[in-house]
């Protein structure tokens, strides 16, 4: 009888997903992105209602 010795290392490799610290900075990176587009076209969004009412008051 034969009997092999896979180090417990190499299974959890293959079957866990770690992100690792690369993907991790990357997705904090994509969400602070994402969170500074919706600030400038929430500004954008209320600099044009401003134009607009000073618009309709002249």
């Amino acid at each position: 009888m034969v009997t092999a010795v896979i180090p417990l290392n190499s299974i959890v490799k293959e079957h866990l997903s770690i992100p690792s610290m690369d993907d991790s900075l990357s997705q904090i990176t994509l969400n602070l992105a994402s969170e500074d587009v919706r600030n400038v076209c929430q500004q954008q969004h209320e600099q044009a209602n401003i134009l607009t009412t000073k618009l309709n008051i002249l």
